[in-house]
């Protein structure tokens, strides 16, 4: 599971929008924020969408902050619940889905 891009997909719901621009970067570092009283870059956001060249994945932190401001208290919730939901999606064993019944 991408858990990063599903993360990014919540963050643009909260946002309103994908960022596309310099400007729409600055803007959502600004309302992270604003929402969470945590500083990321837009250059950092940048890497995170792939706007810019990246070499390396993004911290710990970086993804936790991200997780707040989608509405999580941190990376490892947001990834348990993503889990969860999964989890909760995927057909039971033994249960017919009726396509081939």
């Amino acid at each position: 599971m991408d858990y990063l891009q599903l993360l990014k997909t919540e963050i643009e719901r909260r946002y309103g929008r994908q960022p596309e621009s310099p400007v729409d970067y600055n803007e959502l570092a600004l309302e992270i924020q604003k929402a969470t009283g945590k500083n990321i870059s837009s250059y950092t956001l940048m890497r995170i969408w792939g706007h810019v060249k990246n070499t390396s994945s993004p911290r710990q932190d970086t993804l936790s902050n991200l997780a707040r401001y989608a509405g999580y208290t941190g990376w490892k919730e947001f990834v348990s619940k993503a889990d969860a939901l999964a989890d909760s999606a995927a057909p039971s064993e033994g249960v017919s889905s009726g396509i081939y019944d």
